[in-house]
């Protein structure tokens, strides 16, 4: 398919640092709407890397997850990152954001951007490296989010109150 192209649904991203309950509020939202739920690549693509990964795997993770959330869909499309997140991850990581990672946060479009507040307790996971910065990163979305004049729903509270959010937002895309 080529970049750039639109759905018939609308497309949501969904982001926010590590361990904010993204996934999670990803599978509700889709199941709740009926929509197609796009699954984090990154997690895929470093599960079965065998290295450290490298700014060029930061590169081959943000094409892929681009074409990925570009998909034809009839109804919402929830996509569980976007180039935001890989921007800001390559800047964390490596400190430079690659050419092609910008061009392709430009391209990006998304009829709803919900960012994930960092107010749930942590869960280890083997993949997550940023346990005990992620106000600090959940300023830096905020901060993009604001510099490419984008606004986003701020999904935040419990567990419980974010069950109540997957039925706001939900109720929002019927």
């Amino acid at each position: 398919m080529e970049k750039g192209v639109s759905n018939t649904g609308q497309r949501i991203a969904i982001l926010g640092p590590e361990s904010s309950g993204k996934t999670w509020f990803g599978h509700q939202l889709a199941e709740s709407t009926g929509g197609t739920y796009v699954a984090e690549f990154a997690r895929e693509y470093l599960e079965d890397l065998d290295r450290p990964y490298t700014l060029k795997d930061l590169v081959h993770i943000a094409d892929e997850q681009f074409r990925r959330n570009t998909q034809l869909s009839e109804g919402p499309l929830i996509c569980d990152t976007e180039m935001i997140t890989i921007s800001i991850w390559a800047q964390e990581k490596f400190d430079e954001v690659p050419l092609q990672v910008q061009e392709l946060l430009h391209e990006q479009s998304f009829d709803r951007y919900l960012l994930f507040a960092p107010d749930i307790p942590w869960s280890y996971d083997p993949l997550r490296e940023n346990p005990s910065d992620r106000e600090r990163l959940y300023g830096l979305y905020k901060g993009v989010l604001n510099k490419l004049g984008l606004e986003a729903t701020v999904i935040k509270g419990t567990f419980s109150e974010r069950e109540d959010w997957v039925e706001h937002v939900s109720s929002q895309l019927r």
